[in-house]
């Protein structure tokens, strides 16, 4: 298969899913022009590694010091704002 072949074949899958998102989209607003309450984007399929874990009771918190917004040779020395004087 070339690749004129190939560019060809994608070209048209992705213009069948468009038509087909274009057919959902005519019908929900078919339903809701007959009354329908607007239904919520459903939100598809959710890998296991992206969902959230659920436990009991509070999460722990890192120790202090043990996290940080900068690595430790980005950090600044002083911790007053140097601003401009009023």
């Amino acid at each position: 298969m070339s690749d004129a072949e190939l560019e060809q074949i994608i070209g048209k899958v992705r213009e069948v899913k468009a038509l087909h998102r274009a057919r959902e989209r005519v019908k929900q607003l078919e339903r809701e022009l007959g009354g329908e309450p607007a239904k919520p984007e459903e939100s598809g399929y959710v890998p296991q590694f992206l969902r959230m874990q659920v436990t009991r009771g509070i999460a722990p918190l890192p120790a202090a010091g043990s996290w940080t917004i900068f690595p430790p040779h980005e950090r600044s020395t002083s911790t007053a704002y140097e601003g401009r004087p009023r």
